[in-house]
């Protein structure tokens, strides 16, 4: 069986290989980034700059991202710029702003032939992005705490707390850090949702608890372009799937519901679309769990019935 662990470790070891391609500046590595939008595939370019912007990181060149984003971004496919790596984004284009310059004329262009970095403004030469302001210190307290919640999981109670308590404030500060760090609870949830019951239930029930509290507090912005957002739930639809009418769960069953209620609130065609691919899983949980949320969700279920029949 996977150990949460792997996800801390693969993370790691990404972090690791892209602060190594991108984390200089100079002319080899530019030569290399120029490579990318002739031996590179459309779906290799788009992974490769979703994982440059999954996560700001002081340890990667800001010049070097804007490089290879500028130079292959309109080959990638599908489209990296999820809302959240949009974000990063912008951090990376004031960061290599404040190192140089003189790369603003380019930024601009780029910026206004760019169809996917719409709430990036330039006003009088300078770089407007409202709310999208350098957090790079609040970037690595941010993941600081989140890798240390999953990887303190099954430590004491108090340690624990504590890591929680500090991330439910710097989301409660700071609303769209958390949704620059979405994919990062993504990828540390995967594996956490493949454990044992036992495992769950004993280890891991406070972090599954927390993650929910996090999307119901994060601004609507996020639920969007919600791939994260679905990454994040699809591992909860693993974990409900078969548990019954377990009393156990019925607590985060609930809070599961709410997530799902705001998430159809938010982006009904997104939201309608992911359900119908967990349609027997959701099903269950709404079946076997009474909740003020069940009526809209039970509503959902009965027009996908009605879909299939046709």
């Amino acid at each position: 069986m996977e150990d949460a662990s792997t996800g801390d470790t693969d993370y790691a070891e990404r972090s690791k290989i892209l602060s190594l391609l991108f984390g200089s500046r100079s002319c080899h590595l530019e030569y290399i980034i120029s490579l990318m939008p002739t031996r590179c595939s459309p779906k290799t370019i788009s992974t490769i700059l979703g994982s440059i912007l999954d996560s700001h990181s002081p340890s990667i060149s800001s010049g070097s991202v804007l490089a290879a984003v500028m130079n292959s971004l309109a080959l990638a496919n599908p489209d990296p710029l999820t809302y959240a790596r949009r974000v990063v984004l912008a951090d990376y284009i004031i960061d290599e702003v404040n190192y140089d310059a003189s790369t603003l004329p380019n930024i601009v262009q780029f910026i206004d032939e760019s169809v996917s970095l719409r709430e990036v403004h330039i006003e009088e030469g300078v770089v407007k992005l409202g709310w999208l302001r350098s957090l790079t210190k609040e970037d690595r307290v941010a993941h600081e705490v989140i890798m240390n919640v999953f990887s303190k999981a099954s430590a004491s109670s108090p340690i624990l707390q504590h890591y929680i308590s500090l991330l439910i404030q710097l989301t409660k500060a700071q609303p769209y850090l958390l949704i620059r760090h979405l994919s990062l609870i993504g990828s540390l949830l995967l594996p956490v949702g493949r454990l044992p019951m036992r495992q769950l239930k004993s280890k891991y029930i406070s972090v599954l608890v927390l993650v929910l509290d996090l999307l119901l507090m994060i601004t609507p912005d996020a639920f969007k372009e919600a791939t994260q957002i679905e990454t994040i739930l699809s591992s909860y639809f693993l974990i409900f799937d078969g548990i019954g009418r377990n009393r156990f769960w019925a607590s985060l069953v609930l809070k599961f519901h709410k997530v799902c209620v705001r998430y159809l609130e938010l982006n009904a065609s997104r939201a309608r679309a992911f359900f119908l691919s967990h349609m027997d899983v959701m099903g269950q949980i709404v079946k076997n769990h009474e909740s003020s949320d069940r009526s809209l969700l039970s509503d959902v279920l009965t027009s996908f019935g009605r879909f299939c029949d046709e």
